[in-house]
């Protein structure tokens, strides 16, 4: 192990109905699994939550250390090879099935090391366990859509 600190964050994500975000405050924060390691990183979750107004690299270096940094699709994709390995990567990490709230269990990643889809859009990724809302966006899959960002 490296000793690096990689996020896929809690970083809840809240969305309004307009351009702009907002924390739901019906959501409550996804517990943290023992995190999930590979390639010398180790994926864990926040423990707080996080508005998408939040400059995300700092909440995490502040809550895990100056080499934290929050995941990114790109690299998951990369390591996540399998099924098996997307569903392990997400029960380690603690990551929970959205279900009908969306704004709610949305976790922040990036994206070929951007944040943003369309500013105010932030990259996120959601657990649907292979049954995606018919009105989600979807940009990639992992695991059949276990994982959707």
């Amino acid at each position: 192990m490296r000793g690096l600190v990689w996020l896929v964050a809690i970083v809840i994500v809240a969305s309004g109905s307009s351009t702009a975000w907002s924390q739901n405050p019906s959501c409550t924060s996804s517990p943290p699994g023992p995190g999930f390691a590979s390639s010398g990183y180790k994926y864990l979750l926040t423990k707080k939550i996080y508005s998408a107004e939040t400059d995300l690299d700092e909440a995490v270096r502040a809550e895990y250390g100056a080499d934290a940094t929050v995941a990114d699709w790109s690299e998951l994709r990369r390591i996540l090879r399998s099924e098996r390995d997307v569903v392990n990567f997400a029960n380690f990490v603690g990551l929970e099935l959205q279900g009908g709230d969306y704004g709610c269990r949305n976790y922040f990643v990036k994206k070929g090391g951007k944040s943003f889809f369309a500013r105010p859009y932030r990259y996120l990724l959601a657990r649907h366990d292979g049954v995606r809302p018919k009105d989600w966006l979807v940009i990639d899959r992992l695991g059949g859509g276990y994982l959707d960002p």
